[in-house]
């Protein structure tokens, strides 16, 4: 399937339900967080302008849809005490916040195995919207242990 931008990609997504959180972008630099529950939940975060993911499905909105359904979230408490402290990290920075601050934070092993980074880790994605529109950073398996790879939109 290929989308031209990223309400096309949103749209596809709602069609198949599934449960995951991923970055999506195009190559107009619109660049979004979404966690797809039953239905897709797009977060934008343009006031922080640091785009990131975290794995699994952990913003309020989805998690919220999820229990009135009766479902558990396909997540963990750690999940969202980990996107709850790069959150605040990123507000509390107050737009200083960079690209290398965020992959040294994605990188972090402080306080295993409830670190920000763990054996578990699947992957993680930085988007530095404001610094590189239409740029996402990939490192597959645990940040500590592997590069960001670059890739443009």
């Amino acid at each position: 399937m290929h989308c031209d931008t990223v309400f096309d990609a949103l749209a596809w997504l709602e069609k198949w339900p599934n449960k995951q959180s991923l970055i999506l972008g195009d190559k107009a630099g619109t660049v979004v967080a979404a966690s797809c529950w039953g239905r897709v939940f797009a977060q934008f975060i343009d006031d922080t302008h640091m785009v990131w993911n975290c794995n699994q499905v952990h913003y309020p909105q989805p998690v919220e849809w999820g229990r009135q359904q009766g479902s558990v979230a396909a997540t963990n408490r750690y999940s969202r005490t980990r996107q709850e402290y790069l959150s605040g990290q990123v507000q509390e920075a107050k737009g200083q916040f960079t690209y290398n601050d965020m992959v040294r934070m994605m990188r972090s092993t402080e306080g295993h195995p409830c670190s920000v980074c763990n054996d578990e880790t699947v992957m993680a994605t930085i988007a530095p919207v404001q610094d590189e529109p239409g740029v996402i950073y990939v490192a597959d398996r645990p940040p500590s242990r592997n590069e960001f790879m670059r890739y443009s939109l």
